[in-house]
C-alpha cells in the first residue's frame, strides 16, 4: 500500500477545488446573460467558506486522491451554491431553482455509491455529505422565510444538526457516534423533498405552511432519538464515574 502524501493530497484537492470554482464562474456567466437580478456574491461567499472548510478536513481523508465520491460532492456544492445565486433574485421561487434543487437531491445518492466504487470512503467524505445536507437545508428554510412563504418558525427546521455540532463541544456524551439509521435518513430525505417542493413558484401558504410543520414535527422526534440515548449515556458515565470521551479520545 503506498504511502499516504499530504503534499500530493493538497494539491490534488486543490486542482478539484479549481475545477469547481471554473465550473460556478461558467454557469454564472451562462446565468448573468439570460436571467436579471442574480446575486453572485452569495453563491461565491458560500463556494470560498465551503472550500476553506475542505482544506481545512483533509487530514480525516486517508487516500491519495481525492476520491469519485468527494467529486460528486463538490458538484454538488457548485449547484448548491447556483441555486443560492438564482433564488437571491426570485422572491416567488422558480422552476429553474426546482430543477436545481432536485438534481442536488438526486446527487446525494451518487456519491456514496461513487465512494465506495473507487474505493475511497472516509470521514472526510462522509462529513462533506452531511455538512452539504444541512446546509441545504439550512439556506432553503432561510430563503422561505424571507419569501414570506413560512413563518420565521421554519429556521428552526434548519437548526438541528448545527446545534448538535456546537453541543458536542459542550457536552462530552454528545460525542459519542450516532449508529446508522434508516430513520435518521429517511426523516432527512422527507424534509429535503419538502423544502424543494416549497421553491417552485405555485407554492404558499397554507399548503406549504402544513408540509413544512409537518417535516419540522418529524425532524425535532428524529432529533430527540438521537439525543436522549447520548444524554443518558452522558448521564449514566458521570454517575459512575467514567471519565469523559474527550479524555477517551472519542
Amino acid at each position: 500500500m503506498p504511502r499516504r502524501s499530504p503534499t500530493a493530497l493538497r494539491r490534488a484537492t486543490g486542482g478539484w477545488l479549481l475545477a469547481g470554482a471554473l465550473g460556478l464562474g461558467l454557469a454564472d456567466l451562462v446565468a448573468a446573460a439570460v436571467l436579471p437580478d442574480l446575486a453572485l456574491a452569495g453563491g461565491w461567499l458560500i463556494y470560498l467558506l465551503a472550500a476553506a472548510w475542505v482544506a481545512g478536513n483533509l487530514h480525516r481523508h486517508p487516500h491519495l486522491r481525492f476520491g469519485a465520491g468527494n467529486a460528486v460532492s463538490l458538484l454538488r456544492l457548485v449547484v448548491l451554491c447556483l441555486l443560492v445565486t438564482l433564488l437571491a433574485g426570485a422572491r416567488h421561487g422558480s422552476w429553474l431553482a426546482l430543477t436545481l434543487a432536485i438534481l442536488f437531491l438526486l446527487l446525494d445518492g451518487v456519491d456514496g455509491y461513487a465512494a465506495r466504487r473507487d474505493g475511497t470512503c472516509s470521514a472526510f467524505g462522509a462529513r462533506f455529505d452531511i455538512e452539504l445536507d444541512a446546509l441545504f437545508v439550512l439556506l432553503a428554510c432561510g430563503w422561505l422565510w424571507w419569501a414570506g412563504k413560512a413563518q420565521a418558525w421554519v429556521l428552526l427546521g434548519g437548526l438541528p444538526h448545527y446545534l448538535f455540532v456546537c453541543g458536542r463541544y459542550w457536552r462530552p456524551g454528545w460525542r459519542r457516534s450516532l449508529a446508522p439509521s434508516r430513520r435518521r435518513g429517511t426523516i432527512g430525505m422527507v424534509q429535503a423533498g419538502v423544502l424543494a417542493g416549497c421553491l417552485a413558484p405555485i407554492t404558499g401558504p397554507p399548503l406549504t405552511t402544513v408540509a413544512l410543520g409537518a417535516a419540522l414535527l418529524l425532524v425535532a422526534v428524529s432529533f430527540w432519538l438521537d439525543l436522549w440515548p447520548l444524554a443518558r449515556h452522558g448521564l449514566n458515565a458521570s454517575a459512575a464515574g467514567e471519565p469523559p470521551a474527550a479524555a477517551r479520545g472519542l
